[in-house]
């Protein structure tokens, strides 16, 4: 226990080992600057081994051969509600105003609290502290900018908004603003423009209470946060479930995660500069908009030394983004899946539009489809030695796309490369495309299989190849499908290989020295087997030979690739609620809806490339929605209504 005169500035210093008991120093410090001390302290009368001392007003620890203790903390009076303006002097115990060198702390009320900045902007303080959570608000009112430059900076643990700019201007290499709201609907707000001077510096914005589990709460910084472009942005969140907002645009050399608990960025401006963007161990970047990466910067992973299921991620949240290459320091054994890029909203893509080539073991789950897009053809995007469970597309604009390793991409929507480009699968996996829909190759694209038994599973996928495509395959490797169409020709079915050996047939979209299996056999569920005219309710037409009811659970899919076909679907006929209709050979796959239907409740429909619904003369189709079903028309994809009494209701 320590009794200290009031006006007299002191450093309170603790040290502990092993636990109790725990020690108090108290060095009392008149000057308003900071001073030596000749600190010398006998340890072994202390009994223990030399320990570094604990600044108990700042958190900073100082070992013995620091010998410097600095000036004590102005403290906060105003007037009697605890109001006032920061330059006058009867509003600070001691009755003199703060100076260049001080440190200022302000005490907890239960009042609700408004102090003005009217220092003189010449006047660097080396850090602000709000004291005690759950106690009134502290709003910092005022226009001119404050300029702050010790190691922390600003530190406050209730909720408080700061209406003024603020400078920072750390005298070493780092400078941190440290918000801890432990109410979950607390907010601290930083409404003006935060900067950091100088070169080869870090601003980190701390939020949360280390070892302090949940923290709750918000930080939002509405003004643009601004550094040299040869210096950092952290954000480090030691308690679980913090955000931190970025309203405006951030200029900075890396924007990056460096906490250890699920802290949260969440950008909201797609005016962002940054060269780089990168998330560390359990850390998560949400788009808050369009294009809030910054084309220009890469995604990186941070983590080191293995990956872990904790480790960070960036959120799309339904957002369609634009950046460079997704790149990754980490590595580790193949197994454990880090949620990697994810949209937890929507599905939504993400092109990158790379300007080398780059590896990364990130995982990308949930709807994301992802675009390859580089500056030049020779780049290659490789995903390496993760599993990932997106339903989304892999699409090729320009260069190449390589899965390696332990990669496999089940249930991918497609694999679309465009003219020239290229798709590598090398890995150590069996059935790596499981799932896979469908392969749609340009004009000279190839997709090359070096290694990966059975790539597609049970062989379902359907490809659609221009002409002068090739799909290559190894030596004793395989590639199967159900349904192949090359320069808008059917393939039959049978075993291809570039030369007909062993009694295969020959292809000129064949290369390599495998084989290539078409089986139309292989097809089970309610899939339309071929692109050949028929009637609905005849089960020879449907891959696992029964027809589709109202009572069907699994999708219904009418996908057979080739030229023109119609699905005549007859009066009394009740639809399904889960439907994919598509030819994406280029041909029209017809669906054509005569007299009237039943109701369907609740539908989830998907109309791609190719599809077509006809309700002819008198027909009728009325669909249900209000439960959260969907109808989902896709480029290229029509509904005909035709003849003078088709019907459409309901179609929202």
């Amino acid at each position: 226990h320590a009794v200290v005169a009031k006006g007299l500035r002191t450093a309170l210093y603790t040290w502990t080992k092993d636990g109790e008991p725990s020690f108090l120093l108290v060095v009392g410090n008149t000057s308003r600057t900071d001073l030596k001390t000749g600190l010398d302290l006998d340890w072994d009368k202390a009994g223990r081994e030399p320990t570094p001392l604990m600044d108990l007003v700042s958190g900073e620890t100082r070992t013995e051969a620091d010998g410097t203790v600095r000036a004590f903390h102005l403290v906060w009076k105003g007037d009697a509600d605890g109001n006032g303006a920061m330059a006058v002097p009867g509003n600070w115990d001691g009755g003199a105003a703060p100076a260049s060198g001080d440190s200022v702390v302000i005490p907890g009320s239960d009042k609700a609290r408004t102090i003005t900045n009217d220092l003189d902007e010449s006047v660097e303080l080396v850090s602000v502290k709000i004291l005690d959570a759950n106690r009134g608000k502290v709003t910092f009112a005022g226009e001119k900018a404050l300029t702050l430059t010790g190691a922390s900076a600003w530190i406050c643990t209730n909720a408080i908004e700061v209406c003024f700019p603020l400078t920072l201007k750390p005298t070493g290499s780092t400078i941190t603003l440290f918000a801890c709201c432990s109410a979950a609907s607390g907010e601290i707000v930083f409404r003006k423009a935060v900067t950091l001077v100088g070169d080869n510096k870090t601003f980190k914005s701390q939020v949360g209470n280390n070892g302090a589990g949940f923290c709750g709460g918000k930080v939002h910084y509405y003004g643009p946060v601004t550094t040299s472009k040869l210096s950092d942005i952290k954000n480090v969140s030691p308690s679980y479930g913090v955000e931190t907002h970025l309203h405006d645009k951030v200029v900075t050399r890396t924007l990056c995660d460096n906490g250890y608990e699920q802290g949260y960025w969440n950008l909201h401006s797609t005016e962002n500069d940054y060269d780089e963007i990168s998330v560390a161990w359990g850390q998560r970047v949400i788009a808050q908009g369009v294009n809030v990466f910054a084309a220009g910067a890469p995604l990186s992973f941070q983590k080191t030394g293995g990956v872990s299921a904790n480790n960070g991620y960036y959120d799309l949240n339904g957002f369609d983004q634009t950046a460079n290459r997704v790149i990754s320091y980490a590595d580790g054994a193949a197994g454990t899946i880090p949620p990697g890029i994810v949209t937890s909203a929507k599905a939504a893509t993400l092109t990158l539009r790379g300007t080398a080539s780059a590896r990364t073991v990130a995982a990308v789950n949930g709807a994301v489809t992802v675009v390859w897009d580089p500056t030049d053809d020779a780049h290659v995007q490789e995903f390496a030695n993760r599993a990932s469970a997106t339903t989304g597309d892999l699409i090729v604009k320009r260069g190449k796309i390589r899965l390696s390793e332990a990669t496999t991409f089940a249930n991918v929507g497609g694999i679309r490369i465009s003219a020239g480009a290229g798709f590598e699968l090398d890995v150590t996996a069996a059935n790596a495309l499981a799932g896979l829909k469908v392969l749609e190759l340009g004009e000279n694209a190839t997709f090359s299989v070096v290694s990966g038994a059975t790539p597609f599973g049970a062989g379902q996928a359907q490809a659609v190849l221009a002409k002068g495509a090739k799909i290559s395959v190894a030596a004793e490797q395989t590639a199967n499908f159900s349904r192949v169409a090359y320069d808008g020709q059917t393939v039959a079915d049978g075993t291809y290989t570039k030369d007909g050996a062993n009694g295969t047939k020959v292809a000129p979209w064949i290369d390599g020295d495998g084989a290539v299996v078409v089986d139309v056999s292989v097809l089970t569920g309610y899939v339309w087997k071929t692109a050949v005219s028929g009637d609905w309710e005849d089960a020879e037409n449907w891959a696992g030979g029964v027809v589709p009811s109202a009572a069907t659970v699994d999708e219904v899919c009418i996908d057979a690739i080739g030229g023109d076909f119609t699905v005549s679907v007859a009066d009394g006929t009740t639809l399904p609620k889960k439907l994919r209709l598509s030819n994406v050979a280029g041909g029209t796959a017809t669906l054509d809806v005569a007299g009237e239907r039943a109701a369907v409740t609740s539908p989830t429909w998907m109309v791609s490339k190719g599809g077509k619904i006809r309700l002819g003369t008198g027909g009728s189709l009325t669909c249900d929605f209000k439960d959260g079903g969907q109808f989902v028309l896709e480029r290229g994809a029509r509904i005909c209504v035709e003849g003078g009494y088709g019907v459409l209701t309901n179609m929202h």
